[in-house]
């Protein structure tokens, strides 16, 4: 778990935007286009939307174009499941232990269908690639 006093910075803008250029350099091979919104649990809509297919990216939501998939955790256990990236075990785990909830999405495709799996997995894993910022003089040991 990470000690930062504010945990929050998954979402912010700079962390958006390293995610979209992220993306678009090195796009996964999902085989299908999807959008996937991933944020924290309790927050009424998705902070961050990943598209995946031709037009790979992140950005914030669009309430024209919800999200096929919505993912919520707490920030700590964002930080937890993406530790060292992020593959199906980890998306498994995150499901079992309900530190990863699906708010928008049928849990029944995830087994059924293997696309589905890669894509959700895909696109955790490079949210999960993204560092924290640096820590801040008030943050840094002394």
């Amino acid at each position: 778990m990470s000690n930062r006093a504010d945990l929050d910075w998954r979402f912010g803008d700079a962390w958006v935007g390293q995610l979209d250029q992220s993306l678009r350099r090195t796009p996964p091979a999902a085989s299908m286009p999807v959008r996937i919104g991933l944020g924290n649990s309790g927050d009424p809509a998705p902070r961050v939307v990943i598209r995946l297919g031709q037009d790979p990216g992140a950005g914030p939501p669009d309430p024209a174009r919800p999200p096929e998939w919505d993912l919520r955790a707490r920030p700590e256990d964002w930080d937890r499941l993406g530790r060292g990236g992020f593959d199906h075990l980890a998306l498994s785990v995150g499901l079992l232990t309900r530190r990863l909830e699906i708010e928008v999405g049928s849990p029944g495709a995830l087994s059924e269908d293997q696309r589905v799996r890669a894509a959700l997995v895909a696109a955790l894993d490079a949210a999960a690639r993204i560092p924290p910022p640096p820590p801040t003089e008030e943050e840094s040991p002394r």
